[in-house]
């Protein structure tokens, strides 16, 4: 019994052991034997219509120092054409493992396929090297090529040229992928694409706002996104004082990357960029800008931004100008934030428009125009861009005569010139060279320097006028009835007793006291030849209306003294020059109560077309033609001294010769303490004016 029962126990317990055992290893997988002793083997390849393939292997030993394992295919069965290598994901375990292999495949190819494994990571598994496969074990298969690919988002759908853009989605590897925006070619970027992701970066030739994106694999073309838009550019801030060539700064957001894809502009002028970045620019001031505000504009991205408000370029301030100076003389201007391109700045003296010689950001060099300047002193401006700087002092000037007007009438033409109780008159045609020349009486206004033009009732070509304290005479050389008085208070002409010699060309006329003589010139008024001169003398007595001959100027029968300038001192009067030979240059004096003519000092200047006129028992004698090229004293002015008999030249010429001509001076009266000049030379009608104290 007792054997029994042992028997028993020991099959129990071999049953208990033998269930307990065969329940422990149901949970294990059953791993097939090796194939002539291979750790992994190739099992099957499940090919998928829509493209792809799922490899599976099987590991009967985990090989020592694995690090990586998975499938090689290729289109031979050597394994090395249209190579594809493909590790297996996680650590490595006994049994069956898949591969999924969604891209790289070819269509309608036979795929060999077999097992690896390397003790290298997969990163780092360079194959060939290192390949271990079981080559008996090759299997094939047909594919049906790559899976398509999918794009599930884009981001982001807005954004700037050179920005990064993620494509997500599945089956990117392998496929050979180009991304195009706009048509153009992105930049892909290797190293943050895998099979799930593409990055690229939007390219700079792209050409539309709203370009459109693009996947090409192959022969396929996808469209990934029609949404995507360039950022168009914003300014928040900027530098808005500035002067030329500084550098100023532009805040704001989507600018261009890089200096070329950017273009800044004030007003209508281009900026030099300096540098660039997606938030900042910094830029020069321009120096073509033509205003002091300009609007500032920046295209990037396409598209255009307008600053809020004006730039303003930085207002020069002078700090000193020359004070006193000559017509001509250099003026030097200084201050800061001038314009630094020499001749962009305009400076104006008194109005008149003067080219700069040299300039810089802190001085301006130009030289003095000759004027007009009315005022006698010069106030100076600076044009700068469209604003005007005036300095807050006139340059004081040093010439003694100085060019202050223009006259409305041909100057050089006047028959002469009067003035009575302060008021100023000149006779002298409107145009210079019209055939036939009409004159006129000009009044003239010394608040303004104007001219008012009244009419003379006769017409004449030639003449020659004087004055009395209160009338004015005027005798007209080519018509008969050629003797007129004009009353300036009534504006009224009176003709008065006819000259009764005829006809006198070039002649003579003065006034002492009530009476009034002329005489010397020529009876035709043709010059040289066999003309003859009419040095006679005639009086007009104002009272009587009548005329009475008197001692003839004593020069020779064969000098003709024309347009003789005289000169009254007292009782007796002074006549001299204009002969009609070149070193004529006899001064004689008349004296009425004794009907005699006096020789005086010589005046030793062979010119023509004088003009004289007293002041102070001073004669002087202004304006002339000379015969005495080139040393020429055509802008002189001589005094002389009637107590002493003595001529000098004064040091200053009546203005500057520069482009206005000789000034044949054609009238010199004195108003209010100060002497006018008025000649010229054609169209140059210019009116000199000076102190009478300072001759």
């Amino acid at each position: 019994m007792k054997s029994i029962r042992l028997i028993i126990f020991y099959s129990l317990t071999f049953i208990i052991l033998f269930a307990g055992c065969k329940k422990e290893n149901s949970n294990k997988p059953v791993i097939p034997p090796p194939i002539h002793g291979y750790a992994i083997e190739a099992k099957s390849a499940v090919v998928y219509p829509d493209g792809g393939v799922t490899l599976t292997g099987t590991i009967h030993k985990i090989p020592d120092s694995l690090k990586s394992y998975g499938f090689i295919l290729a289109t031979d069965s050597a394994l090395t054409m249209n190579f594809i290598f493909v590790a297996a994901k996680g650590p490595a375990a006994l049994g069956d493992f898949k591969v999924d292999v969604n891209t790289g495949l070819l269509k309608n190819k036979k795929y060999y396929y077999a097992p690896f494994y390397s003790k290298h990571d997969a990163s780092n598994v360079n194959v060939y090297p290192y390949r271990e496969w079981s080559t008996f074990n090759v299997k094939f298969f047909d594919s049906d090529g790559s899976k398509s690919i999918r794009v599930d988002s884009i981001y982001p759908l807005k954004g700037i040229i050179g920005d990064t853009i993620t494509i997500k989605g599945k089956y990117f590897s392998k496929q050979g992928l180009n991304v195009a925006i706009g048509g153009h070619p992105a930049w892909m970027l290797f190293s943050s694409s895998n099979d799930t992701i593409v990055k690229f970066a939007i390219p700079e030739e792209v050409s539309s706002i709203n370009p459109i994106i693009t996947i090409q694999y192959g022969t396929t073309i996808d469209t990934a996104s029609k949404a995507f838009t360039l950022s168009a550019p914003i300014i928040n801030s900027f530098t808005s004082l500035a002067t030329f060539r500084d550098t100023l700064t532009i805040n704001g957001n989507n600018f261009g990357y890089t200096n070329s894809l950017n273009e800044v502009d004030f007003g209508v002028v281009k900026a030099s960029i300096v540098s660039s970045s997606s938030k900042q620019l910094r830029v020069i001031v321009p120096d073509g800008l033509t205003s002091i505000n300009s609007v500032i504009t920046l295209k990037a991205q396409l598209q255009t931004a307008t600053a809020a408000a004006p730039f303003r370029v930085r207002r020069p301030v002078i700090t000193s100008v020359t004070p006193t100076a000559s017509v001509n003389g250099l003026i030097t201007i200084t201050g800061k934030y001038f314009h630094p391109v020499a001749g962009s700045d305009m400076l104006y003296f008194e109005n008149i428009n003067t080219p700069v010689n040299s300039g810089s950001a802190t001085q301006l060099q130009a030289n003095l125009p000759q004027g007009p300047f009315p005022r006698r002193k010069v106030a100076v401006t600076l044009k700068f861009l469209d604003t005007l700087i005036n300095w807050s002092q006139d340059i004081q000037l040093k010439d003694r005569w100085i060019w202050v007007n223009t006259t409305p009438f041909a100057a050089e033409s006047a028959l002469g010139s009067f003035t009575i109780n302060n008021t100023s008159y000149v006779v002298a045609p409107a145009v210079i060279g019209l055939a036939p020349q009409v004159f006129y009486l000009w009044k003239f206004n010394p608040t303004d320097l104007s001219w008012q033009q009244i009419n003379i009732p006769v017409n004449f070509s030639k003449g020659i006028m004087t004055c009395t304290a209160t009338k004015a005479y005027l005798y007209t050389t080519d018509i008969t009835n050629n003797f007129w008085e004009y009353d300036p208070a009534s504006n009224i002409w009176s003709q008065k007793a006819t000259y009764p010699a005829g006809t006198r060309y070039s002649g003579t006329m003065f006034t002492i006291g009530t009476k009034i003589y002329l005489g010397l010139g020529q009876s035709s008024e043709l010059y040289g030849g066999n003309n003859p001169p009419d040095n006679t003398l005639y009086q007009y007595d104002i009272s009587a209306d009548s005329w009475t001959q008197k001692a003839s100027y004593p020069a020779d029968a064969y000098t003709e003294v024309l347009n003789a300038a005289s000169m009254v001192f007292g009782n007796k009067a002074i006549v001299f020059g204009d002969a009609n030979v070149q070193d004529y240059n006899k001064v004689f004096s008349y004296d009425p109560s004794s009907d005699t003519w006096t020789a005086k000092a010589d005046f030793n200047s062979n010119t023509n077309g004088k003009n004289a006129f007293v002041y102070n028992n001073y004669g002087f004698v202004a304006g002339m033609v000379s015969y005495s090229f080139p040393s020429s004293d055509y802008r002189s002015c001589f005094k002389y001294n009637s107590r002493s008999d003595a001529w000098a030249i004064l040091p200053d010429d009546i203005g500057q010769v520069a482009g206005l001509g000789i000034l044949q001076a054609g009238f010199a009266f004195i108003n209010n303490g100060v002497v006018y000049v008025g000649g010229g030379d054609g169209p140059y009608n210019q009116l000199y004016s000076t102190n009478v104290s300072a001759l």
